[in-house]
C-alpha cells in the first residue's frame, strides 16, 4: 500500500507494503538501492504534471474519521493499492503539486506545512492499522520518514528509509540534524537512492535485520542482526585503539536504560555475549583487529552492553568496514514495561562515523509486549472451509488478559469468519463461558472470571474458518488477533491464521497422452516434436528440439498413436512432425500413421511431412537433437542420462533460453558428450544434480577439457533439485554459491526470467507430464516443481515455496488427481506461510 497526499503522483510518498519483502539476510548496497529503492518513476516538473482532479481518482466509501475529517481515498494504480490523504481545504492542497515542501518552504504555503505533517502521520497510522504490513518504508527522511515514526513505534513494525538529493539538502540546516538522527537511529534500515546520497548523510550508521518481538521474565530471547559501518579513511577516520560501545536502550539514544523506567530491578534486560565478524565493503576482505568484551552500563548491574575495541586503523580506501554483530539474544525480567522499545545504541570514542557531525547511533531490535499469539497457517482456497491450527495466547504478565477474551479475524478488505468455535482451554483458576456471537462470525468472545496468573495459557483448538471467496488471496490479509478487557483492546500481535491461493489444473488429461496434448495445445506452432510416452531416454533431448522450432512436445504410444495425440495434430494444424528416437522408441507404424494424416485432417491440404532424428542410442540421439537444433550462445546444460527427473526439471530454463542439453553418463564424461560441447562451440556449462547424477569425476573431466563450470544446481532429492532450479529461475542463489538468476549475470536470455507468481506442479516419481510440460511452462515462464510422488508435495517443493505466501497466487496441477492428488496442493498452499 502507498500512502500519499491528495495532490501527489503515487510514486512520490511513503509505502506502506509487504511487497517486495525485506527478509533478515537482506543487504542493500547504495547502487542497488538506487534501482531497488528508489521512485518508480520521476516525478513530472510542475509546468507538465497534469491537475490533480478529484474526478481522475477512485471513490470509495469514506473510511471511518472524527468530524470534520475529509475521508481519505482510495484505489489502485499498477495493481498497488494507494491511500490518499488531504491535508487542506480543497483548492489549497498544491503543496505536492506545486513543487513539494522545500519550494512551499520560502512562500506563504509554508503555514501549510504543519498540517501537512500532522495529515501524514495520522494517514500512515491508520494505514498500519488497516493494512498491517511487514514494514514502513518512506522515501526520504523527511516529510516521510519523520511522520512515519510514529506509526513505526505504534506499531513495532521496522521502518525503512532510503535517502535522496533533498535530505542532503536539509542536513546543510544544523537545527534539523538532530531531527535526521533521530529518524535514522529508528530505522531497522536506511537505504539511499545513489551513493552520492549515501555517502553524503553519513555513510555509516547501524541498523538491525528487523525488531522482533520479546517478552516479560523469558531468558535468551533470540534478536535480529546488527550491522555497524565504519567510513575507512576517506570518512570520519578511526585508528587503532579507538572503540565503539553498545548499550541496551528504551529510545533512540543513550538513555533511558531499559532498566531506568524505577528501581525495579525485574524491568532489567541484559545481553549474551554476541558474535562479531568486519569485513571491507569493496574487497570483502575480512578485517580481524578489534577485540570484544562484555560489560555493564553504569546504571544498570546486569550484562547490557559490550565494547568493540579497534586494534588495527583504518583501512587505506574509500570504502566502509562492516561489523555484522549476531547471536544477540535477550533476557527480560519479568517487571518490564509492555510496549517498551529495545534499541543497541552504539558510541563511537573518535571520529564523526554515523553521519551529521554524530558519534552515536541507535537501532531498534525488539519492542517488549505482555502477551504472545501463536499459531501456524494453513493451506486454503478462496471461499473454502478449513479447520485452523490451535491458537495459543500467553498472558507473561498478570492479568493482562481480564474480563474478556476475544478471537477476531481481522482481515484487510477480506470477510472471513470462524464457522465454528472449536474447544477453548484457560489457564488453572480461569473459568469462561461463551462464545457470545451466533456464528458464523468474525470473532469468538469469552467472558472469563479469575486471576490469570503470569504465564497463563489460553488455547483455542478445533475451530474452522470460511475464507473470503472474493478478495486477493495474500497472507496479509488473514490473520487472527486478540483483545480483551471491559472495553476491549489489542493485545499481543496479529497471527498469520490462514494464507490462500488459487488452484487449477489447466493441462490434465485422461491418461499421458491427453494431458501431453493439453500442454501442446497451449503452446504450439505448425511444427510438433514427437516422443515416446513409454520410455524417456531418447525424449529428454526433445525439449531441446521443441525450443529451436518454437513449438511444443506430444507423446506417443511406441506401436500406435493415440486418438488424443492423432486429434493433437489434427486440431493445431500441424505440418511438420519431429520424432525424437529410434523405431525402439516411436516405431515406423508411428511414423507411417502420421505421414498418411493430411494437415488439420483436410484432404484438400498435403500430407504431413515427418522426420526423425536418432542415433544409436540415448546420447547419440542427443547429440543429433543438440546438433540440430544448432548453436546456443556458448552455454549448455549438463544432466545425467540414465534418470529423468533432473533433465525434465530444467526443461523449462532449456526451453526458455535456447540452451543446449547435453546428457552425460553418471560416472565419465563420454566422447559423445564431448563432441557435442565441441561441435556446438559451448564454453560454459551449468551442471545440474548432485554428485550421484553428475560424479565429481565428470565435473573434473569437464573442466580438464578446457569447459568452465559455472555452476552445479543441486538439492537433497529430485525435489530439491527442482527447487534450487525454481531458485535460479527466479531470484537467483547467493553469491556464495556462484548462481546468477536467469535475468543477470550476462546469460543469454530470450526470455525473461520465471514468474513466481504461478507455480506448475507434476509428479516427479514418473516422466511422462514433466517431459511434455517443459515447453508450455517454459513458454509461459511459470515455475516447475517436481512432486515425491502423486500423494506427498516432497521437501524440496516445500521449501521453495516457504515464506512466497505474498508472490505465489496460484498453483496449477499438471495431470488429474492420479498425477497430482488435492492433499499435494493443499501441502503446497501451507507451505506458502
Amino acid at each position: 500500500m502507498v500512502v500519499a497526499p491528495h495532490d501527489a503522483t503515487v510514486s512520490q510518498y511513503a509505502a506502506v507494503s509487504p511487497d517486495p519483502p525485506i527478509g533478515p539476510d537482506a543487504t542493500v548496497s547504495p547502487d542497488a538501492a538506487a534501482a531497488a529503492a528508489a521512485p518508480a518513476r520521476p516525478s513530472p516538473s510542475p509546468d507538465t504534471r497534469p491537475d490533480p482532479s478529484p474526478d481522475a481518482r477512485p471513490r470509495p466509501s469514506p473510511d471511518a474519521r472524527p468530524p470534520g475529517r475529509r475521508p481519505d481515498t482510495h484505489g489502485t494504480v499498477a495493481g498497488v493499492r494507494v491511500r490518499w490523504f488531504h491535508y487542506a481545504p480543497a483548492g489549497l492542497e498544491r503543496l505536492a503539486y506545486r513543487g513539494g515542501l522545500l519550494a512551499a518552504a520560502r512562500s506563504p504555503a509554508a503555514l501549510l506545512i504543519p498540517p501537512f505533517l500532522a495529515a501524514m502521520t495520522a494517514a500512515v497510522r491508520r494505514a498500519t492499522r488497516d493494512f498491517q504490513p511487514d514494514l514502513i518504508h518512506a522515501h526520504w527522511w523527511f516529510p516521510a520518514g519523520f511522520c512515519a515514526l510514529p506509526a513505526s513505534r505504534r506499531s513495532g513494525r521496522p521502518l525503512v528509509i532510503t535517502a535522496h538529493g533533498s535530505d542532503l539538502h536539509l542536513l546543510r540546516f544544523p537545527p534539523l540534524r538532530p531531527l535526521a538522527r533521530a529518524v535514522l537511529r529508528h530505522a531497522a534500515l536506511a537505504t539511499a537512492g545513489s551513493a552520492a546520497a549515501f555517502t553524503g548523510a553519513g555513510g555509516g550508521g547501524i541498523s538491525s535485520a528487523g525488531s522482533v518481538t520479546v517478552y516479560p521474565g523469558l531468558t535468551g530471547q533470540a534478536l535480529s542482526n546488527v550491522t555497524v559501518s565504519l567510513p575507512d579513511a576517506s570518512g570520519a577516520g578511526w585508528s587503532a585503539g579507538d572503540f565503539l560501545t553498545f548499550t541496551l536502550t528504551s529510545a533512540a539514544a543513550s538513555t533511558p536504560h531499559v532498566c531506568q523506567t524505577s528501581s525495579n530491578l525485574n524491568e532489567s534486560a541484559s545481553l549474551a555475549a554476541p558474535t562479531v565478524t568486519a569485513a571491507n565493503s569493496g574487497t570483502s576482505a575480512a578485517f580481524t583487529g578489534f577485540t570484544v568484551t562484555q560489560g555493564s552500563s553504569s546504571t544498570c548491574n546486569v550484562k547490557d552492553s559490550f565494547t568493540i575495541a579497534l586494534t588495527s586503523g583504518a583501512p587505506s580506501d574509500t570504502n566502509n568496514t562492516v561489523f555484522t554483530i549476531s547471536g544477540l539474544s535477550l533476557t527480560l525480567g519479568s517487571a518490564i514495561a509492555p510496549g517498551t522499545p529495545v534499541y543497541v545504541y552504539v558510541t563511537a570514542s573518535n571520529g564523526t562515523p554515523f553521519g551529521a557531525g554524530t558519534v552515536d547511533a541507535a537501532a531498534q531490535v525488539a519492542t517488549v509486549s505482555d502477551v504472545s499469539v501463536s499459531t501456524s497457517v494453513v493451506g486454503a482456497t478462496p471461499g473454502a472451509t478449513v479447520a485452523i491450527n490451535p491458537i495459543v495466547v500467553t498472558d507473561y504478565a498478570r492479568g493482562t488478559i481480564n474480563t474478556q477474551i476475544q478471537f477476531k479475524l481481522a482481515t484487510s478488505g477480506v470477510t472471513d469468519k470462524f464457522a465454528t468455535a472449536g474447544t477453548l482451554t484457560a489457564p488453572s483458576g480461569v473459568t469462561f463461558t461463551g462464545p457470545s456471537e451466533t456464528l458464523p462470525s468474525s470473532t469468538l468472545t469469552y467472558k472469563i472470571t479469575g486471576s490469570v496468573p503470569a504465564g497463563g495459557k489460553f488455547t483455542l483448538t478445533g475451530a474452522t474458518v470460511t475464507v473470503d471467496a472474493t478478495q486477493p488471496a495474500t497472507l496479509a490479509d488473514h490473520v487472527v488477533q486478540v483483545w480483551t478487557g471491559s472495553t476491549l483492546g489489542q493485545v499481543g500481535p496479529n497471527a498469520n491464521v490462514v494464507v490462500v491461493a488459487n488452484t487449477s489444473r489447466t493441462y490434465a488429461g485422461v491418461d499421458r497422452y491427453a494431458t501431453s496434448a493439453a500442454l501442446f495445445a497451449a503452446n504450439h506452432n505448425s511444427y510438433a516434436v514427437v516422443a515416446s510416452g513409454m520410455s524417456y531416454a531418447d525424449g529428454l533431448s526433445a525439449d531441446v528440439l521443441a525450443a529451436h522450432l518454437g513449438t511444443g512436445v506430444l507423446l506417443t504410444d511406441p506401436n500406435s498413436l493415440p486418438d488424443s495425440t492423432r486429434q493433437a495434430l489434427i486440431n493445431n494444424g500441424v505440418a511438420i512432425v519431429y520424432i525424437v528416437g529410434g523405431t525402439s522408441a516411436v516405431s515406423a507404424n508411428v511414423e507411417s500413421q502420421i505421414a498418411a494424416l493430411h494437415v488439420s485432417n483436410n484432404p484438400a491440404n498435403p500430407l504431413i511431412t515427418v522426420y526423425r532424428i536418432a542415433g544409436s542410442d540415448r546420447y547419440q540421439t542427443n547429440m543429433q537433437v543438440n546438433l540440430t537444433a544448432g548453436p546456443t550462445g556458448g552455454r549448455a546444460i549438463i544432466a545425467t542420462g540414465t534418470n529423468f527427473a533432473d533433465a525434465l526439471a530444467v526443461s523449462p530454463e532449456v526451453y526458455s533460453q535456447h540452451y543446449a542439453l547435453v546428457l552425460t553418463d553418471p560416472n565419465s564424461l563420454s566422447s559423445t558428450a564431448q563432441s557435442t560441447l565441441t561441435d556446438l562451440g559451448i564454453t560454459n556449462v551449468i551442471i545440474v544434480g548432485g554428485t550421484s547424477a553428475v560424479s565429481a569425476n565428470v565435473e573434473s573431466q569437464l573442466k580438464s577439457d578446457g569447459f568452465t563450470v559455472l555452476y552445479r544446481i543441486a538439492g537433497a532429492d529430485r525435489t530439491g533439485t527442482a527447487a534450487q532450479i525454481a531458485i535460479w529461475a527466479t531470484a537467483g542463489l547467493s553469491a556464495a554459491n556462484g548462481y546468477n538468476a536467469l535475468d543477470t549475470g550476462g546469460l543469454a536470455t530470450f526470455k525473461g526470467a520465471a514468474n513466481m507468481a504461478t507455480v506448475e506442479l507434476t509428479r516427479g516419481d514418473a516422466f511422462p507430464d514433466a517431459l511434455s510440460a517443459g515447453p508450455a511452462v517454459g513458454n509461459a515462464g511459470h515455475v516447475l516443481l517436481l512432486t515425491a510422488n502423486p500423494t506427498t508435495l516432497g521437501s524440496g517443493a516445500g521449501q521453495y515455496l516457504g515464506g512466497k505466501a505474498r508472490t505465489v497466487t496460484t498453483f496449477d496441477a499438471i495431470g488429474y488427481s492420479a498425477a497430482v492428488s488435492p492433499s499435494v496442493l493443499t501441502a503446497a498452499i501451507a507451505a506458502l506461510g
